[in-house]
C-alpha cells in the first residue's frame, strides 16, 4: 500500500511516472534505453517451464532473450529470435 511495486515499474520504465525526475544507473527510464536494460535484471515473480521442452530447447529458447548470449558446448547456436518455429509441441512423455 506504499507504492513499492510502482516505484520499481518505473525505475524498470514500465510505468510512467506522474511527476519528477527518475535516474537508474544513469539512464532515465522513461526513454526505454537499452544501455538500461543491458544492465538491469527483472525476476518474475512467478515463472515456469514448458513442460514440452527438453533441456536444451530451453536453454536455447533463454539464451534467445540475450543480443549476445553466451557459448553452451555442445549446444547449437541460439535460435535468432525466441518467437522463431520450432518443431510442433509433443505430448507428454508416457512412462516406459
Amino acid at each position: 500500500g506504499v507504492g513499492k511495486t510502482t516505484i520499481v515499474e518505473i525505475m524498470e520504465g514500465f510505468r510512467d511516472r506522474s511527476a519528477g525526475e527518475v535516474s537508474v544507473l544513469g539512464f532515465d527510464p522513461a526513454r526505454h534505453d537499452r544501455g538500461l536494460r543491458s544492465q538491469v535484471g527483472i525476476v518474475l515473480q512467478s515463472t515456469g517451464i514448458d513442460p514440452f521442452l527438453n533441456v536444451g530447447e530451453t536453454v536455447d529458447m533463454y539464451r534467445a532473450y540475450y543480443p549476445s548470449p553466451r557459448p553452451v558446448p555442445g549446444s547449437s547456436p541460439p535460435p535468432p529470435s525466441c518467437w522463431s518455429p520450432r518443431r510442433p509441441r509433443r505430448g507428454p512423455r508416457r512412462p516406459r
